[in-house]
Order: C-alpha cells, then structure tokens, then sequence
C-alpha cells in the first residue's frame, strides 16, 4: 500500500515536469528509497509522458495481483520492475552492433567529465596508430552550426562508414561501460551483437582497451572493402515467426542476420530484396528501420566482392 501510495504521488507530479526535470526528479525519488524498502519499483522513462504510462501499468499490475517475497517481476517491454524483498541483483551488459552509431552520441559523457574526455583524446591517439580516424572530430559535430540538413546529411553517411563507424561505437561502448563502472554497477555477465562482442571480451579481460581499439580500427578497415553488391540491412519490430513468413514471401537473397529480443528482428541481403520485405511489413503494420551500414553483413551478400 505504501508504494502504491508513492506511485499515485509520482504520477501527480510527472504529468506536468519537462524532459530536462526528468533527472532531477529521479535524484529525487532515488534519495527516498531505503534499505529497509521492502517492495520497490524501478522505471526507465525517456519523457514525462512515458513516465507517466509506466506509472500507470505498475499501478495496475500491483492492484491485481501479489508479488510474492523474493519475487521480481520485469515489464513485457522491460522498461519497469516491480521486486518484494530481492536481495540478489544480476546486471548484465550487451553492447551495440555496427548500425547504431550517432552523431555527437556520448557527448553529454565528454561534456561533463574530465575522464571522459581524456578516455577520447587518448583513444583518438591509440586509433591514429593504427591508421584510423580521428575519431572526435567525426562523432562530435555542432550540428547547430550546419550549413543545412544537406551537411548534417553528409555528416551522417560519413560516420556510416564501416572504417570510421566500427572504432567510433566501440570507443562509445567504451565511456558508458566507464560510466556505469563509476555509478558502481558491475555485470555479472557481458556480451555483445556482432560488434559488439569485441567491447565485451575486453571487459571479460580477454585484452586490454588498447587493444580492443586497434583490434576495431583493423576489423573496420577490413570490413569497408566495398562489395560488388552491397545490399542492406533492415531492423524490423515483429516475431521470429512473423520474419521468417516475410523472408518467404520475399523474392531474391536476404536471410535473418540479428534476433535482437523477441520482438527485434534483423534481416540482411540484397538491396532489392530487402527493400520488398520493408514493404510487405508495412503493409501488415509492422515498423521497420533500415540501418545506416556500408555493406549487408551476416550475410553472402557481404562475401561478393569484386576482383
């Protein structure tokens, strides 16, 4: 009853917050829990509006049924958790694949802290020796002062690029993975998608961040031969099952490349036989996102190079 009570309290006062209260109200909240908490609930909410539906949903599963001592119980969409009297926490890190890089992605790290900062001055050195980049100057952009969407554009499709992108994700890995070490949250457990696999037998101790840089600055350079056919790649929100359906529907090469989640899929291949799937999945309404790659890696497509 009294984290109920909490909750209806923090709904009436997410409603009206603006994005950048969020993080103080989290501070907030944060300072009120206390060891002695018997039940608790954990929320990730990027707007106040999303705070407010994850408040909703706790509130309902908590008015329906009991959570039983020992029990944690994870959202469908593991954006909120609900536990009574959980005393062991198993935190797990899975780091990104080639796709998500971002322009000025970690910036808000770089800005704030001294070691960030000297963790991208030192990597740009450590990549520079390997024949790489220089890193900052392509992730870091002041995008405020671009000529137009046409440069911010430009910006975008150069950090794409396999040679650059590779190094540039894994030094972003990198921070957050210092980041969270300094909030003092240890995984039990790492891994990674593709790409990011590398970060993760890093911090599994396999070798060291100086290797780890040069090992993805080589990878990368390896990697942006440009293939005959490059294809593409494409992130669709749907079910195993429902992205095997679309596969066989589809006419030409392309195979399951990534299963994300659940509900994440990653089909790889041909240009033309990727862009039929997008199609027949927004037909049937299912979102889909085509990834900013240079080539249609986990599958042959990749192989097809010229001679």
């Amino acid at each position: 009853s009294e984290l109920l009570d909490e909750i209806n309290r923090a709904r009436a006062m997410a409603a009206p917050l603006s994005l950048g209260d969020l993080t103080d109200w989290a501070a907030h909240l944060g300072s009120k829990v206390s060891k002695s908490s018997r039940w608790r609930a954990a929320i990730v909410a990027g707007t106040p509006e999303g705070l407010v539906e994850a408040l909703g949903v706790i509130e309902d599963t908590l008015s329906t049924r009991p959570v039983a001592s020992g029990e944690l119980i994870v959202g469908p969409q593991k954006g909120w958790c609900i536990s009574h009297d959980a005393s062991r926490a198993r935190i797990g890190f899975l780091f990104p694949g080639q796709g998500s890089q971002q322009l000025n992605m970690g910036r808000v790290l770089v800005e704030r802290y001294a070691w960030a900062r000297e963790l991208v001055e030192w990597a740009d050195r450590c990549v520079a020796q390997a024949g790489g980049p220089q890193l900052s100057e392509l992730i870091f952009r002041e995008a405020d002062r671009a000529s137009g969407p046409q440069e911010i554009e430009a910006w975008e499709q150069e950090l794409a690029n396999t040679e650059i992108a590779q190094p540039a994700i894994t030094l972003i890995s990198l921070l957050y993975a210092r980041y969270l070490q300094h909030l003092g949250l240890k995984p039990v457990a790492v891994a990674g998608h593709s790409l990011g696999e590398l970060t993760a037998f890093h911090l599994a101790g396999a070798f060291d961040k100086a290797a780890l840089l040069e090992l993805v600055t080589l990878r990368g350079q390896a990697m942006a031969a440009k293939p005959h056919r490059p294809g593409a790649m494409v992130s669709l929100n749907c079910s195993f099952a429902e992205a095997e359906q679309l596969l066989k529907e589809g006419s030409g090469y392309a195979v399951m490349a990534n299963i994300n989640s659940p509900s994440q899929i990653v089909i790889s291949g041909e240009e033309q036989a990727v862009l039929e799937i997008i199609a027949i999945a927004e037909s049937r309404g299912i979102t889909s996102k085509r990834l900013a790659i240079s080539n249609a890696f986990h599958s042959h497509t990749k192989l097809h190079f010229k001679k």
